[in-house]
């Protein structure tokens, strides 16, 4: 499915203290596409067999005219996606307003409980308004198809197995994504490298985790994370999942005027990455597998990388 990634807005209610777009944010946070520029590219787009669009940011629920975006979206027969924080959607006049034109959503999750999500996201309140969106899409007969995104770092590593429990108990939550840590490109790097975990710390767990998950009968996908990482559990990795490769065409606000159309083949991280030398022969290399962060190579080395060839026999 040819599908479309457009970038609504690049303000945001949180602060995330990982956050990899607070460069783009600060540079362009006071500016948002327009409803015509929006709807120019839905409509180009459409015609060139585009069927699936997913809205992102910052947090695309900001944008002012994210309802009349979405209604269009869908007049155009766009399947729909919207990756929020869920702030406004704990709002039950918000979205009662657009979860008609909703037919996957994406809640960014960063811990299972207030502690550890509002910590991360640096806004009190966040995980209860979360959690209040949830229970509302349970009351709703037709609710859209909810996952739970993740972002691993130190501060929740070990909160991951809790966060699939606690959300294993909501009937609407059908899959989780759990995502590898990307830098931000204005950060010092020491803010990046007292975060990340451990490649092989995601290779100890990751098999607990796809664990508990089918136990509950959902279902796990790891992004940014190599297959070769992932070892028993790599069938789980986006790399081998086309249904999560997305964003085939990316809408960012790359120019100080208008719109820029930013082509890119997968869902998830994909700046300041590198293939060190173990993924030379690797048969996933620049096809699906976009290699891992240069800056963790660089720090950490590629000893924990095993290339696919060779974990599968080939």
């Amino acid at each position: 499915m040819k599908s479309l990634e457009l970038y609504l807005s690049y303000k945001c209610d949180q602060k995330c203290v990982f956050c990899s777009e607070a460069s783009r944010m600060e540079k362009y946070g006071n500016r948002q596409p327009s409803q015509e520029e929006l709807l120019a590219i839905m409509i180009r787009k459409r015609k060139e067999g585009y069927e699936h669009i997913t809205f992102v940011g910052g947090e695309p629920t900001i944008h002012p005219f994210f309802l009349k975006i979405l209604r269009s979206a869908k007049i155009l027969g766009y399947r729909t996606l919207v990756i929020t924080d869920g702030q406004r959607l704990a709002r039950e006049s918000f979205s009662q307003k657009v979860l008609p034109s909703i037919d996957e959503l994406v809640f960014s999750v960063h811990g299972s409980t207030s502690k550890v999500h509002d910590f991360l996201t640096q806004t009190p309140g966040s995980f209860n308004n979360i959690m209040r969106a949830v229970m509302g899409l349970e009351k709703i007969k037709n609710s859209p198809e909810i996952s739970i995104s993740t972002v691993l770092t130190k501060d929740n590593f070990l909160d991951i197995e809790r966060i699939i429990q606690e959300f294993t108990g909501s009937p609407v939550v059908k899959h989780f994504l759990i995502s590898n840590l990307t830098p931000n490109e204005k950060e010092p790097i020491s803010e990046y490298l007292g975060r990340v975990v451990r490649l092989g710390q995601i290779r100890a767990k990751a098999p607990e985790w796809v664990r508990l998950a089918k136990q509950y009968g959902r279902d796990v996908r790891f992004l940014g994370i190599p297959a070769c990482v992932l070892e028993e559990v790599s069938p789980y990795s986006a790399d081998f999942h086309q249904e999560l490769s997305l964003s085939s065409s990316r809408t960012r606000i790359l120019r100080e005027h208008g719109l820029d159309l930013e082509d890119s083949r997968r869902y998830g991280p994909q700046r300041m990455r590198d293939f060190p030398d173990p993924c030379c022969h690797c048969s996933l290399k620049e096809k699906t597998c976009l290699g891992i962060s240069n800056v963790y190579a660089q720090y950490f080395g590629a000893g924990e990388l095993n290339p696919v060839s060779a974990l599968l026999g080939r």
